[in-house]
């Protein structure tokens, strides 16, 4: 591992709010400039020790952040001045103040420039990879004391509710270094989003088999379902990168019983790399046929997501996850109060069930720069962001303000491992019962929402198409219920071996895919495999399974 004088390289996803993410850059050795400009003006300010108690005189926090793909504000909002920069102010005496803020795409890029050059703000959200490389260079600052001192026992108890996996993984020699995002991985189970209207119009079954989408991406491509005389909609929409969840086509390799990036017990119980098996060849093959009949938008490696064109109506099938109608289909709604998306489960390419790949491994952590004034700063407004989710003052206008999604606005945020389908729950009981009593204010938020809906307001669609009793949370629960999720064998942090080449290896299976599936010869998957073994992939393989071992 290199030390803090050498430029590390760093090569994971970043931004917890992204869709999908991939990063590469380095971690400076030097102090950085700007880490605690902000804090240091108020050096002295007290708190007295109050886990949500306000500093007297205030004190101001540089952070950066991205913005999440179509949101909105409140009139006179943004994100520099919102219900939770104002909270903070008002409450905690935090004065946030971003150093910049850019699109969710370019996040991890020009993290890793601030990172390069050492002008890191006080609190900052980075990938495993960079929380390991960061720790080991001395860049971030021990977390240990603040979590035992200041978090909330609700904040220590949504920090456990992964049975400490996350707190473990940001653990390095005996010492806190970050507070994982700690969320439902079941949320990212993905499912199969169907425009059901233009299924209806064509006479269409609904999807179970690969064979089913292929006939469906085949008609809703030749057989004009939007009905202008052209051939110009896309049977299954994808974007660049698809090794994603969420409009990516990593649910179509999970048909094929196959976990690209996932790490699955062998016939030996030893943990292999999903990439590499050869089922993953056979779908692959498929995915080729399908873009030379043109079923698959032809122009997938210049987009970065799917969002454009499912909210132009050009879209008839994409892979997402539960959350998709906030985020294109409330949009697509809007725009064409037809579009009718519906969810089902991912089709398989045999009579056996195709279980979705979820990972348990925190997506990101936030950290502090080690020469950040008040590092008992981020652990405040976790504390705050989790009581007003969860706690005796929670309040609904910090999840959700009409259509807006105020819950994005939020810095730093832990949800727990099962708030969604909880809440799904307690939901579709009270919506049986007729008695919203015993629901918590964000809940009796959806609740209230869901009847909003149902009395004819479509600017609540999306909120009852993930909440409602046949919601979207519905099918997540459906795969809990019935053991269909395939949970990653590996959950710690990236190993040296990681760090080293999984950048690489990651580009080189991108790019070898991509060409796969636009024509390259299917035989180049083999080469592939022979490469990624050579290049690294074996010692990635014996890292895991040596971790794996100190798990048993």
């Amino acid at each position: 591992m290199a030390s803090s004088s050498v430029m590390l390289a760093l090569t994971a996803a970043c931004s917890g709010n992204s869709e999908e993410g991939g990063a590469s850059g380095s971690a400076s050795s030097g102090a950085s400039a700007g880490a605690s400009a902000g804090a240091s003006n108020a050096a002295q300010a007290s708190d007295n020790g109050d886990p949500m108690g306000k500093y007297d005189p205030a004190i101001t926090v540089t952070m950066v952040r991205d913005m999440p793909d179509n949101l909105t504000f409140p009139d006179g909002d943004s994100m520099d001045n919102n219900i939770y920069t104002r909270s903070y102010r008002d409450e905690l005496g935090i004065n946030l103040k971003y150093d910049w803020i850019t699109d969710s795409t370019q996040y991890n890029e020009k993290l890793n420039i601030a990172i390069t050059s050492g002008e890191l703000p006080d609190i900052y959200s980075v990938s495993p990879v960079q929380l390991k490389e960061l720790a080991e260079a001395g860049q971030v600052a021990d977390l240990t004391e603040v979590y035992d001192k200041y978090a909330t026992p609700l904040s220590k108890q949504k920090f456990n509710e992964d049975e400490g996996i996350g707190l473990k993984s940001a653990t390095f020699d005996g010492k806190l270094m970050a507070l994982p995002y700690v969320t439902a991985a079941i949320d990212g189970a993905t499912m199969l989003w169907v425009r059901k209207d233009w299924l209806d119009k064509l006479g269409l079954q609904e999807p179970k088999t690969i064979d089913d989408v292929v006939e469906i991406a085949r008609a809703f491509t030749t057989k004009d379902p939007d009905g202008n005389g052209k051939n110009d909609t896309i049977g299954l929409a994808t974007g660049q990168k698809i090794f994603g969840g969420a409009g990516g086509l990593l649910a179509f390799f999970n048909g094929y019983h196959t976990y690209p990036n996932a790490w699955v017990p062998d016939e030996s119980g030893q943990l292999v790399n999903g990439l590499i098996q050869p089922a993953t060849k056979q779908a692959l093959a498929k995915l080729q046929e399908m873009y030379k009949e043109g079923l698959i938008d032809k122009e997938f490696t210049t987009k970065t997501g799917v969002g454009p064109d499912v909210i132009a109506g050009k879209v008839g099938m994409f892979y997402g996850t539960m959350s998709n109608p906030l985020n294109p289909l409330i949009q697509s709604k809007e725009k064409d109060p037809k579009a009718d998306w519906q969810y089902y489960p991912i089709a398989s390419n045999d009579d056996q069930p195709a279980k979705p790949q979820i990972s348990y491994t925190p997506p990101t952590y936030y950290v502090v720069n080690k020469n950040a004034q008040h590092p008992e700063a981020l652990m405040k407004l976790m504390n705050y962001f989790i009581e007003k989710a969860f706690g005796e003052t929670a309040d609904y206008t910090y999840m959700y303000q009409g259509s807006n999604r105020t819950h994005q606005y939020a810095p730093v945020r832990n949800f727990g491992v099962t708030k969604n389908v909880d809440n799904w729950k307690l939901i579709k009981e009270a919506t049986a019962s007729g008695d919203a009593g015993k629901l918590n204010p964000e809940q009796k938020g959806y609740y209230d929402d869901i009847q909003k809906f149902k009395g004819g307001d479509p600017t609540k669609w999306d909120i009852a198409d993930i909440f409602g009793t046949d919601g979207s949370l519905s099918l997540v629960d459906k795969y809990v219920s019935s053991d269909q999720l395939l949970v990653d064998g590996f959950y710690g942090l990236p190993t040296g071996s990681m760090v080293e080449k999984s950048g690489p290896l990651g580009d080189l299976a991108l790019e070898t895919f991509t060409k796969i599936i636009l024509g390259a010869p299917v035989d180049n998957f083999d080469k592939f495999v022979a490469d990624w073994k050579k290049l690294g992939g074996d010692d990635i393989t014996k890292d895991v399974n040596e971790w794996a071992a100190t798990q048993k």
